[in-house]
């Protein structure tokens, strides 16, 4: 699963943002004519975890907990018949 750590610094919100589950769908589409992306994500403001710092460390440990290696189930599939 690939998974992207973003800071996010706008008027209003500040904080790190986790996004997974990327995928592009032929479905929406931007302006440019091309794919627009999908993904989930979760924001870790600044406000709530006290700081630039502690909204960074929430989002790594989030990361730690959840994230699973990239193709670990396609191997586990393969060595089985």
């Amino acid at each position: 699963m690939r998974v992207t750590l973003v800071r996010i610094d706008s008027e209003t919100t500040h904080g790190w943002q986790v996004r997974w589950g990327y995928k592009s769908t032929g479905k929406r589409r931007h302006r440019e004519g091309d794919h627009a992306p999908r993904y989930r994500s979760k924001l870790f403001s600044d406000a709530v975890h006290g700081g630039n710092k502690g909204a960074l460390r929430a989002a790594q440990k989030m990361i730690r907990q959840n994230k699973k290696p990239a193709g670990a189930g396609a191997r586990a599939k393969k060595g089985k018949k």
